[in-house]
């Protein structure tokens, strides 16, 4: 699967799981806004780096990287889905 391909499947399921929990979302298929109570997520597809960038209101800014299936943290090696939910409760599936 191409990259770009893997950023707008993860921003899908990502959006999915955020309607499903009965949070505001916004974005298109290349950004994603999330409202929460804690403050506004934003996911993003960053293309000269091939990273998808989360600016969380609870931990901060983060880039992740594709490696093999999974978007792991470009420090530390933290999956996305794990951060997202841990920080919003997401639940993929």
């Amino acid at each position: 699967m191409p990259i770009e391909k893997a950023a707008r499947h993860i921003l899908s399921a990502v959006a999915d799981a955020a309607d499903a929990l009965g949070l505001e979302i916004g974005g298109n298929d290349l950004m994603l806004t999330i409202d929460s109570k804690a403050g506004q997520y934003v996911l993003n597809w960053h293309a000269p780096t091939e990273q998808l960038w989360l600016s969380s209101p609870t931990s901060g800014a983060a880039h992740y990287a594709l490696d093999g299936a999974e978007w792991k943290n470009t420090r530390g090696g933290e999956p996305l889905e794990a951060r997202l939910a841990h920080e919003l409760g997401l639940a993929f599936e």
